[in-house]
């Protein structure tokens, strides 16, 4: 029987691209690696928008019924991952690093040199790693069916969730029944197709079946390896469906606010830091990379003068002050002995290393405890003193 998706559909879908405006362009990225686009002919015209699809399909049939709307606002891209549609590669680099380091110098040989990213599944993983690598071209990533990486961990929770022992058996199908139980996973509306529309599918759309398995194994990552970048440039967006069963709200909500911290502290100018008080104690701090002290600040810009603020565990950053946040001995880093008066001196002693002569502290539940500690036992270090202990607010305002 001949293959409806190469004698119907896919011609179709091209003249549809070409009504509404695209053209397909193939580039050679290196020598060996073609990268095939669909492109607005009118690039200057709009702001550019970049589709990156999913594992299941390539660029315009992942996008097929979004792009006649969005041809309307922006300079729509659409490109096809290496062994996906037209695109292909003689590397054996098989990383999304790769994958978006081929993306980046294509949208570059097209003129791109700033654009919106929206991302589906697969997709996503790479539009993270384009907007870590070229920050100066990702404007904003929108991702949808994925997070920010692919952990060992995550995959060895998700897929026995879903009734898969790996992501290669659930998105590299085999035969029309694995295609099924593809399509029911990822789909919300179960909508009913003919056995040979599956078969037809199968045979278009999932070729290079051993680089794509090569792909799969890439993307996933050690525990250890895995951070969320600092992403100060762009604007970031999660469009997540409630009942997704690989990446629903709660899940992504978990991971991004679990290992986000990191990286909320690092968009602030905050670094680790740890500091030895005496053998055997050690405080860790998220401290600025620079103490500066006020007076300077004074001499230079009175309007830009800034206290140091240290905030006792449960306080986020990015506030005016220069904000210290020390982890309270044996919770994060930091570790000795036990009660909150050795733990206000050894948190004293740890800022007096760092160079914080003065300082207001803000104190929560028992980090309230060790600030009050810290106020009575040094006046000269302790400015200000705010504290939520549990039994209400106190505010105290000695030195001032």
């Amino acid at each position: 029987m001949v293959n409806i998706f190469v004698c119907l559909v896919n011609p179709l879908l091209h003249a549809a691209m070409n009504l509404l405006g695209l053209k397909r362009q193939k580039l050679e990225i290196e020598q060996g690696t073609i990268m095939n686009f669909w492109v607005s002919a009118k690039t200057l015209d709009k702001p550019v928008l970049v589709l990156l699809h999913g594992f299941a399909a390539n660029g315009v049939v992942t996008w097929m019924f979004q792009i006649p709307a969005l041809t309307r606002e922006f300079s729509v891209f659409v490109p096809d991952f290496l062994f996906f549609g037209d695109s292909f590669s003689e590397s054996g680099k098989r990383s999304p690093e790769f994958q978006a380091e081929c993306l980046a110098k294509g949208l570059k040989l097209l003129g791109v040199e700033r654009c919106v990213v929206v991302a589906f599944s697969y997709g996503g993983f790479v539009g993270f790693k384009l907007a870590e690598l070229w920050p100066e071209l990702v404007r904003h990533l929108v991702v949808s069916g994925s997070v920010v990486g692919l952990t060992q961990s995550l995959s060895n929770e998700r897929l026995p969730r879903i009734g898969f022992k790996s992501w290669s058996e659930l998105l590299v199908p085999k035969t029309v029944e694995d295609l099924k139980r593809l399509f029911f996973v990822v789909t919300q509306k179960k909508l009913w197709f003919p056995s040979w529309a599956f078969r037809h599918y199968l045979e278009v759309m999932f070729n290079n079946r051993r680089e794509k398995v090569e792909l799969l194994e890439a993307l996933v990552i050690n525990d250890e390896d895995y951070f969320i970048p600092n992403f100060s440039l762009q604007s970031i967006h999660f469009l997540v469906g409630e009942d997704d069963k690989i990446f629903n709200l709660k899940m992504v909500q978990d991971v991004v606010l679990s290992k986000g911290q990191t990286a909320f502290l690092r968009l602030y100018g905050l670094k680790p830091q740890t500091v030895e008080i005496n053998p055997g104690t050690v405080i860790h701090f998220w401290a600025p990379s620079q103490v500066v002290e006020s007076y300077k600040y004074r001499q230079v810009k009175p309007a830009t003068k800034r206290t140091s603020t240290i905030l006792c565990r449960n306080w986020g950053a990015g506030v005016a002050p220069q904000v210290f946040v020390p982890d309270p001995l044996h919770f994060g880093g930091s570790r000795t002995d036990w009660s909150p008066k050795f733990h206000a001196d050894c948190l004293a002693k740890g800022l007096k290393l760092l160079g914080v002569k003065s300082c207001t502290v803000v104190g929560r539940s028992y980090g309230g405890i060790v600030g009050s500690k810290m106020a009575e036992s040094d006046l000269k270090l302790v400015k200000c003193r705010a504290d939520n202990t549990g039994h209400g607010t106190t505010t105290s305002h000695e030195n001032t």
